[in-house]
């Protein structure tokens, strides 16, 4: 019992500590990126909808590149507002979490539309990396070259559900695992 409950609290803990850490990024500086001397809100619902604006048309002009997709279209970059933080379960319980940076690439005239889609994406995404946890793709090798092209893959399918044809590629950033 003792096990569970510091885990849990490590968890919360790591949750919490990521969240405030965005949070306060949030509120220092405004959509250009220079530091902002107001105080930031404390409106729930008004100032995440300001931010959530900010963010894409920030992200539509810093992370948008011409290119080839097949449809001699512009691609951009869809970024998430935080890491996903998976638990690595064996036998015995939770081991380790593996904390993971992803970029979805998509096409640029749908950008918007795979914002809007933001919480189906991440959800799809994951179930997916839950799964792969299971499967064992996060265990002592996770960070051989095949494991990351099939997590990729696997990835991809799971954009592609919410997403269709709009999803191009799915983008590592960075990977790592803390053991417990």
């Amino acid at each position: 019992m003792i096990k569970i409950v510091s885990l849990l609290l490590q968890v919360v803990g790591v949750g919490a500590g990521v969240y405030l850490g965005l949070w306060l990024k949030a509120g220092s500086q405004d959509a250009s990126g220079a530091v902002s001397e107001e105080p930031a809100q404390t409106d729930g619902a008004e100032n995440e909808q300001h931010k959530a604006a900010d963010k894409k048309a920030s992200n539509k002009k810093k992370d948008s590149y011409s290119g080839d997709s097949g449809d001699n279209g512009n691609l951009a970059f869809m970024k998430f507002s935080r890491q996903f933080i998976v638990p690595v379960v064996q036998s015995n319980g939770v081991n380790a979490l593996v904390m993971l940076d992803i970029n979805l690439e998509v096409a640029a005239s749908a950008t918007d539309a795979a914002y809007a889609q933001e919480p189906k994406v991440r959800d799809a995404l994951l179930s997916t990396l839950l799964q792969l946890s299971t499967e064992g793709a996060f265990n002592a090798r996770f960070t051989d070259q095949g494991n990351i092209d099939a997590v990729r893959a696997r990835l991809l399918e799971a954009a592609k559900t919410v997403l269709h044809d709009d999803v191009h590629e799915v983008l590592i950033l960075s990977i790592a695992r803390q053991n417990i």
